[in-house]
């Protein structure tokens, strides 16, 4: 009996030994490569629309090495078709071209795409871009916005685009922001000088981003910015009730002009907050679509999407320009001053009536 114990001592000793050996072996750590992948493209595109991503191109920068001599193979994975490409394998010399063709599919939403850098006995470098195709036709991307009866259309001459406004007292305000490309950017660009279809179509949806400065001469032939005394004069019409200053904050008024039930590529822009309730009795629908500031020459960096909405008038006060904002959390139509040339919002332009 004791002999046939001490075998079942030895043996379960032996098990757990092996188990701890087996536990050590798999969670060796192995060196990561060394170096960086860099892998840019536009955070908007649309259907059909190819990049050819090249390593060493405007796409694709790399810098990843390893500490001995041999390979370093190249793969993409695209989250749409849910498929890796090995581009380069470790076998093949350093000097042949790594180069991927992505072309975007039709479905609206996001997606990824990851550039990986491998070799045997090395833990991956990767990096991964998100995009989000867009349709700028009606009905697609952008959802909840409905076109009326009385609505008056037009095309801006300068680039085509069409637009839809409302008569409000004795001006016609545009339902949409201004897309016009030949001044301010488009929502998430960091150049100022930043063109891609992708941006067109993410600018026919959300408008571009102006500073006041662009803003005084954006808007098409017969339109212009309205002065803070006519905004007023606007929300004063719309919500019946007086307003003493152009330049106040004006309360219970920012849910007649939040866009009702919009929607971005199936995502609500306007969350449900307790103290506001979303109307959109001016029809005029705005978006959540934040501002921009200038950081350095010709860079800007994108705030607020989701949560404010923000139009320039023509007034300016004390050297600044004079905007006014909503805020999804509170039922309050702001006033803001904003530097002329760093801060960019959208623009609405008006004309009149008569």
């Amino acid at each position: 009996m004791m002999k046939r114990s001490y075998t079942k001592y030895f043996a379960a000793i032996f098990i757990l030994a092996s188990l701890f050996s087996c536990k050590k072996d798999n969670n060796e750590t192995l060196p990561t490569l060394g170096g960086s992948i860099y892998l840019s493209l536009p955070a908007f595109v649309t259907a059909g629309e190819t990049f050819e991503i090249e390593l060493g191109g405007e796409h694709l920068k790399s810098t990843v090495y390893r500490n001995e001599a041999g390979g370093i193979g190249y793969y993409f994975y695209d989250s749409k078709l849910a498929k890796r490409d090995t581009v380069r394998k470790e076998s093949q010399p350093l000097t042949d071209p790594v180069k991927y063709t992505l072309v975007c599919q039709e479905e609206i939403g996001s997606f990824t795409l990851t550039c990986g850098a491998y070799a045997s006995g090395y833990y991956s470098v990767t990096d991964i871009a998100t995009l989000n195709l867009v349709d700028p036709a009606p009905g697609r991307s952008l959802t909840g916005f409905e076109e009326h009866e009385d609505d008056l259309h037009f095309t801006d001459s300068r680039d085509d685009r069409s637009y839809l406004a409302v008569k409000i007292g004795s001006l016609y305000w545009m339902r949409q922001n201004l897309a016009w490309e030949g001044a301010g950017r488009s929502y998430l660009s960091s150049l100022k000088d930043y063109r891609t279809p992708g941006a067109s179509a993410i600018s026919t949806i959300f408008g571009r981003y102006y500073s006041w400065e662009e803003a005084k001469g954006a808007c098409p032939e017969g339109w212009r910015l309205p002065s803070a005394a006519e905004l007023a004069e606007m929300v004063s019409a719309v919500n019946a009730i007086p307003v003493a200053d152009a330049l106040s904050d004006i309360d219970g008024v920012a849910g007649s002009l939040m866009g009702k039930d919009l929607e971005f590529n199936g995502n609500k822009l306007w969350l449900y907050w307790r103290d506001v309730e979303i109307t959109d009795k001016s029809t005029l629908s705005l978006m959540p679509t934040g501002y921009a500031i200038n950081t350095v020459e010709g860079l800007y960096s994108f705030h607020g999407y989701g949560s404010y909405s923000a139009l320039w008038t023509s007034s300016e006060k004390d050297g600044r320009g004079v905007y006014r904002y909503i805020f999804e959390k509170y039922p309050i139509l702001y006033c803001g001053l904003g530097d002329k040339e760093s801060l960019s919002i959208p623009v609405r332009c008006v004309k009149s009536a008569e």
